[in-house]
């Protein structure tokens, strides 16, 4: 989780619509490289017999530090060669505490 949150927090700098450009970076890729990278997943929901989602919550932060932007970051594996085969992104507002 503190990889993903270093991750968001540039991110968050500039604004959400980055998150996206960078999640199309992993499409391809072997899911172990991204779990090596990103730490091991927040949740996993099994969408298909063929297809797993691996799910990250990120939770971004401004210039000062402040949280605020939650994003959730959704990744599409195949089961049977274990490749990124689709992502999906939400992030919404939560009030900075």
């Amino acid at each position: 989780m503190k990889k993903i949150f270093i991750i968001l927090s540039l991110f968050a700098l500039t604004n959400c619509q980055n998150v996206p450009k960078m999640m199309e970076t992993w499409m391809g890729h072997d899911k172990t490289k991204l779990i090596m990278s990103w730490g091991p997943p927040d949740s996993t929901f099994a969408f298909s017999e063929k297809i797993t989602i691996y799910s990250w919550d990120g939770i971004m932060s401004n210039a000062y530090g402040q949280s605020g932007k939650v994003c959730d970051m959704n990744f599409y594996i195949n089961n049977e060669t274990n490749v990124i085969v689709n992502y999906q992104t939400g992030c919404g507002i939560q009030p900075i505490m």
